[in-house]
This record gives structure tokens, sequence and C-alpha cells, in this order.
């Protein structure tokens, strides 16, 4: 999911993203998409300015496709 939400924000000339665009990748309801995006607003990884979002820099770390080294 946080490779989906990088993936958005990448594709956008601002950075931003909706919440229907994502549910639209994740191929869900309205209500699955806005649980999961409410979950990484909580933990940092997006910041929501309105109906919109964008990855936020400083946190990306919290959900790295890389495996952490011992």
């Amino acid at each position: 999911m946080a490779a989906i939400i990088r993936r958005l924000g990448a594709a956008s000339e601002t950075g931003w993203f909706t919440a229907p665009a994502f549910r639209d990748e994740v191929n869900n309801g309205r209500k699955v998409a806005i649980e999961i995006l409410d979950f990484f607003d909580r933990h940092g990884l997006t910041l929501r300015r309105g109906d919109l979002r964008r990855v936020n820099p400083h946190r990306i770390d919290l959900f790295s496709a890389e495996e952490p080294v011992p």
C-alpha cells in the first residue's frame, strides 16, 4: 500500500493525490481506501490537506520496502 502511495505521489506534477485515485489503484471501495489513508495519515507517511494527500518525505523510511540492517 505504501508503494502505491509513493507511486501516486511521484506520478503527480505537484506530488499531491486524491483518495479516489488511491481507491482506483487498490481496486477497492471508498470506505476501505479512506481507512487505509487515515492509517497512513496517523503514522505520518502522508500529509493531508483537505481532499488531497502527499507523501511526507521525512517519514518515508517508516514504510520502506528495504530490509533493515541487523
